[in-house]
């Protein structure tokens, strides 16, 4: 027969995860999407994460392009006249 400390023991663990899954699922299901609506709220309005979207990735076309530009044109002086541009 076992002690009723082991029992006693045994109980308390279980009523620990018992209450630490419905602590847990509080948080993942009930701050969770308030916390995503809240951020989505704050970022404005759709038209605006859409313009602001596009300005990004236009400036990082332009980037990536200047930078083609600029490697090709260091590599086509460097060719033609003996690296003296």
């Amino acid at each position: 027969m076992r002690p009723i400390g082991v029992t006693l023991v045994c109980l308390y663990q279980l009523l620990r995860g018992v209450i630490g899954l419905v602590f847990g699922l509080f948080i993942v299901f009930y701050t969770g999407p308030t916390n995503q609506f809240v951020a989505r709220a704050s970022q404005g309005n759709a038209a605006e994460r859409w313009m602001a979207n596009i300005g990004h990735a236009a400036a990082s076309l332009s980037s990536y392009l200047l930078s083609c530009t600029r490697s090709r044109a260091m590599a086509f002086c460097a060719g033609e006249t003996g690296g003296v541009c």
